[in-house]
């Protein structure tokens, strides 16, 4: 989230004031570029850092990766089209 901020603080529109995580992600989406498949991507890792936040046993399991492996691909390929975008490859 940091590099985006950063990223788009200098190269886009100046967002409207206290958006919260989930409206920030689809802010950049609709106003800055931001691809769809990184926004699905962020959005994904939001609810399951929630889910996590919550110690709830239940709601992780619900919201939560499937698997360490999965998270670690998701946090790889993110990691990896964060990079592409503000570096605009």
């Amino acid at each position: 989230m940091g590099q985006l901020e950063e990223h788009y603080a200098r190269s886009a529109p100046v967002p409207p004031r206290a958006l919260t995580e989930h409206e920030r992600i689809d802010f950049w989406a609709r106003k800055c570029g931001l691809p769809e498949k990184v926004r699905s991507q962020l959005q994904a890792l939001r609810v399951w850092r929630n889910a996590a936040q919550h110690q709830d046993e239940e709601r992780w399991r619900r919201d939560g990766p499937c698997s360490a492996a999965k998270l670690s691909r998701h946090l790889a390929e993110l990691g990896e089209a964060i990079v592409a975008v503000v570096t605009k490859r």
